[in-house]
């Protein structure tokens, strides 16, 4: 993620929050700066000071690059939101910055991102899984393939769509993890999941290891 801003509260909430959740983040104060950042790296959102006056700009140029990155308009109290999505702006939060509020915005922002990019990107993985499936227990599994947006598991059984479950595995080369996610399909043999509430660390594992995956074969 990348901040564009020279407001010091604004950088000092940023940082922490990314700290906090974990969230790679580049800054930039000079607008040659952040265009070069944006024009060169692969964000995945990025913030911007509607106070600088190059901020509309800026907006515009995310809009217009080719991964389509998120772009969060950071408006002073008063200015509308609609002053933001005008210039290109995808979400708006208003200063003052709290950590409550950047936390649900760039939630927001990264669910958003999963929903209106084309990611179709999926690789056979063929680990073993746990599933705990929310009211009957845990489950031994195996990963069948896996995708940022979700997953095809073996599991036997009927599953009905709509369950809530959470699924610990480990990609190679990578830790073990805890992944929230819900049944949408289920044939008796194997099950559809859909990746819930996933974490930019998690999302930031399995893209990389779907990236290796493809290029190795």
């Amino acid at each position: 993620m990348l901040l564009f801003s020279k407001d010091p509260a604004a950088v000092e909430a940023m940082l922490r929050t990314a700290q906090c959740e974990r969230i790679p983040l580049d800054l930039a104060s000079e607008p040659r700066a952040a265009r070069q950042l944006v024009s060169g790296k692969r964000y995945q959102a990025v913030v911007v000071d509607f106070d600088l006056p190059e901020a509309p700009e800026l907006l515009a140029g995310v809009n217009g690059c080719p991964h389509k990155p998120i772009a969060l308009a950071v408006l002073p109290p008063g200015v509308a939101s609609g002053d933001a999505f005008r210039a290109g702006g995808t979400l708006a939060i208003h200063k003052p910055l709290t950590r409550h509020s950047l936390r649900s915005s760039l939630r927001v922002a990264c669910d958003f991102g999963r929903q209106s990019r084309r990611q179709t990107a999926r690789a056979d993985a063929g680990v073993p899984a746990l599933v705990a499936v929310h009211g009957a227990g845990i489950f031994s599994s195996s990963i069948v393939n896996l995708s940022e947006q979700g997953a095809c598991l073996k599991m036997g059984g009927a599953i009905v769509p709509g369950t809530s479950m959470t699924l610990r595995f480990a990609l190679p080369g990578a830790a073990p993890f805890d992944l929230g996610a819900m049944a949408v399909w289920s044939d008796g043999r194997r099950v559809g999941v859909r990746n819930r509430n996933l974490r930019f660390h998690h999302e930031s594992t399995i893209r990389n290891w779907i990236r290796q995956a493809t290029l190795a074969l």
